[in-house]
């Protein structure tokens, strides 16, 4: 009978729940967003059903313009996932994933389709709060990066979640001082008190409503929020020793890959306006890690030229 009353008050709750954000994302504009929330209503019902009480979870935000997985981001959450209990993969392609023997009682993919990170963890949040509230680790992680030394990824993980999370409160693989101090949104974790104020900060700021938004309220803003109420930040590569500085993960790309093992994306899709990787950098990488398969997938995926000229 308590089963029974428990799975009656979680129903409750969640379809009140689900009714307001229904009523609040009423326009055309907001479609995709309700959409995510029909779509996924029984599934995320059984999120909330679960004990996440001292449990590391990981969200992780893809999305495709192809309707396609590349391996690459099968090879992100393999060198991450023994490091958390959960992992919850918000997707607009989730009948694509093909995740090598994967635990089925650890990942759970949900169909959100989005094209923003910070609308995806917002809305996700919106729904689960009251069981995020409880978890040890809240881990954001996004598709923009791939994973290119395998080795030094493993290294710098194995570092970063066993060690410098267990001295401080939140952290990054960089931080960036481009006019305000922050961490870079690729990847943040947040330690247990830091997790109702990250949900808090969600629930007063709201969803963004574009690009600009998601990173002058989201990636600059939640750094600062959380150290002006104590806390205290760690990042893997900073670019605090440049006399005029400039985003880390695009200037200090060098010092990125050799510390962390990742490039962001946007070097190889041409996507930085400035000191980007040149053509000559990019086949040189390649050449040098020319054994990681899913590397080099994601570049002939891409038809980057992997020549030197």
């Amino acid at each position: 009978m308590q089963f029974i009353k428990q799975k009656y008050e979680l129903n409750a709750q969640l379809t009140h729940s689900m009714s307001e954000l229904k009523e609040i994302f009423y326009s055309d504009a907001k479609k995709q967003m309700r959409d995510a929330i029909d779509s996924n209503f029984e599934h995320t019902r059984l999120i909330i059903g679960l004990d996440f009480t001292d449990k590391r979870v990981l969200i992780y935000s893809h999305y495709s313009e192809y309707d396609d997985v590349e391996s690459y981001n099968v090879l992100t959450l393999e060198c991450v996932e023994h490091y958390f209990d959960y992992i919850i993969i918000l997707t607009n392609c989730p009948n694509k994933w093909n995740i090598h023997s994967p635990n089925y009682n650890k990942y759970y993919l949900l169909n959100y389709n989005m094209k923003s990170d910070f609308r995806n963890y917002g809305l996700f949040i919106m729904q689960t709060a009251k069981t995020l509230m409880t978890a040890s680790r809240l881990c954001f992680i996004n598709d923009s990066f791939v994973v290119v030394d395998v080795n030094a990824c493993g290294l710098c993980m194995k570092t970063f979640f066993n060690t410098e999370m267990e001295k401080h409160d939140f952290g990054g693989l960089t931080s960036s001082h481009e006019g305000v101090f922050h961490l870079q949104s690729y990847l943040l974790c947040f330690n247990g008190r830091t997790i109702p104020h990250v949900l808090a900060y969600f629930e007063t700021n709201g969803l963004p409503a574009n690009h600009g938004t998601a990173i002058s309220q989201y990636e600059l803003g939640i750094t600062k929020y959380l150290f002006e109420k104590g806390f205290s930040p760690y990042a893997v590569v900073s670019n605090d020793d440049m006399r005029f500085p400039l985003n880390t993960t695009c200037c200090k790309w060098e010092k990125v890959l050799e510390k962390t093992g990742i490039i962001k994306r946007q070097h190889f899709l041409k996507k930085y306006a400035y000191a980007a990787m040149t053509d000559a950098n990019i086949a040189m990488v390649a050449a040098n890690h020319s054994y990681n398969k899913h590397f080099i997938h994601f570049l002939n995926y891409h038809g980057i030229n992997q020549k030197s000229v």
